[in-house]
């Protein structure tokens, strides 16, 4: 196995061991293209190490050295992560060497990254390491336990059978002195062996309770009651997760599944402009597809669309459209 191949399936064996643990988030449990590329733009956003920052180029625009890599990842057309999903799910058998790298970063595997003729070396530390162990268990060969040597005066300890009968019972008169010894060889239980013994069929119907509620509570509370703003959309995340400086708010279905800002300008002239809203900071207009206040400068609110707006900031105009009232 070259250098290449063990490295790349230490970051599938990995994946999986932390799949089969639920220590994965929910973007790699279920590794759709989609889910991937919001998954590398979350990652993009925390910040990446130089290392892991070009494998990122490497992979999202390796022809040509793009200042704003958030813009390569966001123009990546979504179906091109199917190649990273198929590679995870090993549906391919000889994936690119960019695209096991970036896995490799989006998954948080340790070592990285891939270092030429490195590998090697670590599985065959691997290896000798678990030789040491093995050879370091405790073994024990019963089937020497019968080859072990007696001493020579064993042949006077042994007794016939003519022997025991000929010998005396033994004198063990029954007196209040002797059942006061048998009496004693009796261990008493505790106090804690007893009442288990006696509640034990309760105490096992509390616990599978107890388990029970555990289980229910793990799998029916919500996972996620927050989102924050990711580029263009909301995604739902935990209320405790903090993304550098972006503000978690309380999750809204409706605004979760529609609420987008506009990036296609010429799309929103197809449409006739309607339902469309913006606001302009520091002479930006940025268009969106709901009412409310700016994702990311919460203190401004959102203004209806007008025909004189779409047509001063996109070049498009509609003689029948009427500005609605907020």
């Amino acid at each position: 196995m070259s250098d290449f191949e063990l490295f790349r399936e230490e970051v599938l064996s990995y994946y999986e061991r932390q799949k089969v643990n639920n220590l994965l988030p929910v973007m790699l449990a279920a590794p759709s293209p989609a889910n991937l590329k919001e998954l590398a733009l979350l990652k993009f956003r925390q910040g990446l190490t130089p290392a892991d920052e070009k494998v990122y180029r490497d992979y999202y625009c390796p022809l040509e050295f793009e200042s704003d890599l958030g813009k390569a990842i966001r123009t990546k057309d979504v179906d091109k992560h199917k190649s990273i999903q198929n590679f995870i799910l090993r549906k391919t058998k000889a994936p690119k060497e960019e695209i096991v790298k970036l896995v490799a970063v989006l998954i948080d595997f340790q070592p990285r990254p891939f270092i030429f003729n490195n590998w090697k070396s670590v599985q065959e530390h691997y290896n000798v390491n678990k030789e040491i162990y093995s050879a370091s268990k405790p073994t024990t060969d019963y089937t020497t336990v019968n080859k072990i040597n007696l001493p020579k005066e064993r042949h006077s300890m042994e007794v016939s059978a003519a022997d025991i009968k000929k010998a005396p019972p033994p004198h063990t008169p029954h007196t209040p002195h002797n059942a006061h010894a048998a009496h004693n060889m009796y261990i008493k239980p505790s106090a804690l062996d007893r009442f288990i013994h006696k509640y034990r069929a309760t105490l096992f119907l509390l616990a599978g309770i107890i388990l029970l509620s555990l289980i229910s509570s793990f799998y029916l509370l919500p996972v996620k009651q927050c989102m924050c703003w990711l580029d263009d959309h909301y995604i739902a995340v935990h209320c405790t997760n903090t993304v550098n400086t972006v503000r978690v708010i309380a999750l809204d279905q409706h605004k979760l599944a529609t609420f987008k800002k506009i990036n296609d300008l010429n799309a929103l002239c197809k449409n006739g402009g309607k339902g469309v809203w913006y606001s302009k900071i520091n002479d930006e207009v940025e268009f969106f597809t709901g009412p409310g206040y700016h994702p990311i400068a919460d203190q401004i609110p959102l203004k209806v669309a007008t025909n004189y707006i779409i047509q001063e900031y996109v070049g498009c105009s509609f003689p029948d459209y009427v500005a609605r009232k907020e």
